[in-house]
């Protein structure tokens, strides 16, 4: 018997997220074995193999798991927040079965965590990734005319994929982003225009390298499209591949200041900005500690009264405080200004 984990889902079941993989390995493992979804790991041992796939940095790690069991681990968590396609073809190219998490769904449903329209509304969509391996999936087994959730985190430059976003939408209602998806500014520029898109909840990736000139032409010319989504919400990242070896003090300065400034641009847009995930750039400590606090302050509503100099002044320790202090007057008067703003529209 083979055993099934969706690591999120079991801890974290308010999120609501299928796992793509789950329901691609149930769809083809069921073929030939007897398979089933564990919704806790005490009866684990009772498995001859277990996929375990975990997609956020929480809960149980490996270490606390009983040894001596048969486990293959996958998903984001252990990939770098990029889906990695199966090796077997024929397990990512299965047709994903959400049936697999019916029995858990109806459970959540005795919990009061999720209700009948839930299920419903999880039953009756197509679950696709697009792009893998430098290849395209099989939009066959789309049902039609139903809404679609794709679990993209990444737009490949080796091929038209905005071709394929347009096939996509001829036969579908409407496309729902479930993870946050990477791209870079000439792709924003396309995937906007994507008229069936829905807004992304878990937000957009852009290179920290967009200027503030940039964003404010693609916010500007999209204007119509970002006003309908309820809750705006772009991001902001600093990719590795952007600049080879250049994380200088000068780079992380203008990557900084650019931030602060998109930041501004957006809010009179009437769109949120959550500027870069400090954790990927290989940084000194200086300018790491700087970039979390930024991540900070634009990520939560709560600090929107604050502008970024008060904030750190408030929350940073004194050594930080002390850098900041330093650069703020090294700063010319319409960089300061930058630091003076808060994030409420004026």
């Amino acid at each position: 018997m083979i055993g099934l984990v969706d690591h999120d889902l079991m801890f974290a079941p308010k999120k609501k997220k299928l796992n793509l993989e789950i329901m691609k390995l149930y769809s083809f493992l069921r073929q030939n074995n007897t398979v089933k979804l564990l919704t806790d790991i005490e009866t684990i041992n009772d498995y001859e193999k277990i996929y375990w796939r975990k997609d956020r940095d929480y809960y149980y790690s490996k270490k606390d798991l009983p040894q001596g069991i048969d486990i293959e681990w996958g998903g984001l968590a252990y990939t770098k927040k990029k889906y990695i396609p199966f090796s077997n073809l024929q397990i990512e190219r299965s047709n994903p079965d959400p049936y697999v998490y019916y029995d858990f769904l109806f459970e959540m449903v005795n919990k009061n965590i999720f209700t009948i329209a839930d299920i419903e509304k999880m039953m009756t969509v197509d679950y696709l990734r697009l792009f893998g391996s430098n290849s395209v999936s099989d939009l066959a087994f789309l049902k039609g005319n139903r809404n679609v959730m794709l679990y993209d985190t990444n737009l490949p430059s080796s091929i038209d994929w905005y071709e394929t976003f347009i096939d996509l939408e001829k036969s579908i209602r409407r496309i729902h982003l479930v993870n946050m998806i990477h791209m870079d500014y000439q792709q924003l520029i396309k995937f906007l225009s994507i008229k069936k898109l829905c807004y992304p909840k878990e937000g957009i990736m852009l290179d920290v390298g967009i200027t503030p000139a940039d964003l404010l032409i693609v916010l500007e010319s999209n204007n119509k499209l970002i006003s309908r989504w309820s809750y705006p919400y772009l991001k902001f990242y600093a990719n590795k591949n952007y600049i080879d070896n250049c994380y200088d003090d000068e780079w992380c300065h203008n990557s900084f200041i650019y931030a602060l400034w998109n930041i501004k641009v957006a809010i009179n847009q009437n769109i949120l900005l959550h500027a870069v995930d400090y954790k990927t750039l290989l940084i000194s400590e200086k300018y790491k500690d700087i970039f979390r606090l930024l991540s900070l302050w634009s990520a939560s509503r709560a600090t929107q009264h604050f502008t970024f100099k008060q904030y750190c002044l408030k929350n940073a320790n004194k050594k930080t405080k002390q850098v900041i202090i330093q650069m703020y007057n090294s700063l010319s008067i319409e960089e300061k200004y930058l630091f003076d703003f808060n994030r409420l529209k004026t």
